[in-house]
């Protein structure tokens, strides 16, 4: 039984441009490893919202590669395999991809797979998966596991305990900070109306009421302590 690309390189004389588009669907399986390891490439992650995130834009790059391939070029004429071509093609994204997140911080790629500011606090970039409305940090969530079995805890076991329960499953709305501009997320003011901010383990400052704000930039950072 043949694959899509040997149909591909077999029917190429006959297919139109709606024809292809029905095939992207196999190509995305046929190429699903290729896929995977160019999105962990990219993207510095294997989480399954960075290889989503990848996929959807590689059956852009497919679908345009097969119709260049196929209607505009015509390689087929000349008994040319689609198969490096294709391949060139996602390589190609990838890199490209790549490079724009590395210097201006990727318009496409970042708006979909935010960041966690507990973690970028500290120097790591952990991607967030999407559950609901909320969205959970998997690092967040192993480090809070950990630490929530510890009886006495030392104030720095405190302290990351603390940041890493709010940002483990949190809103994707929240609020600046009006001393520090920082991110919080809704869902802890929410819980947490009376709360006290700490920054710098030393100065306390309590959060005024100012109403619900829109989705904060991706950039902003968390509060030091949270209590």
């Amino acid at each position: 039984m043949n694959n899509i690309i040997q149909n591909i390189n077999k029917n190429a004389a006959n297919l139109t441009e709606d024809n292809i588009k029905l095939l992207i669907p196999e190509l995305n399986e046929y190429f699903d490893n290729k896929i995977y390891s160019l999105a962990k490439f990219t993207y510095g992650t294997d989480q399954k919202i960075a290889f989503s995130a990848f996929q959807e834009q590689a059956s852009e790059v497919l679908k345009n590669g097969v119709i260049t391939f196929i209607i505009n070029k015509k390689h087929w004429k000349s008994n040319r395999d689609i198969e490096p071509y294709l391949l060139t093609c996602l390589n190609n994204f990838s890199n490209i991809e790549k490079n724009d997140l590395s210097c201006t911080q990727s318009k496409h790629s970042l708006h979909s797979i935010p960041l966690c500011p507990a973690c970028k606090n500290v120097g790591k970039k952990e991607f967030l998966d999407y559950e609901g409305k909320f969205l959970r940090c998997n690092v967040c969530t192993k480090e809070f596991e950990n630490l929530k079995n510890i009886e006495n805890k030392t104030s720095n076991q405190e302290y990351e305990y603390r940041i890493r329960k709010v940002f483990s499953l949190h809103s994707r709305k929240g609020r600046r900070c009006p001393y520090c501009s920082r991110f919080i997320p809704e869902s802890f003011l929410l819980s947490n109306a009376n709360a006290t901010f700490v920054y710098n383990g030393s100065i306390g400052l309590s959060f005024p009421d100012n109403g619900p704000s829109t989705s904060p930039p991706s950039h902003l950072n968390l509060p030091f302590i949270i209590v």
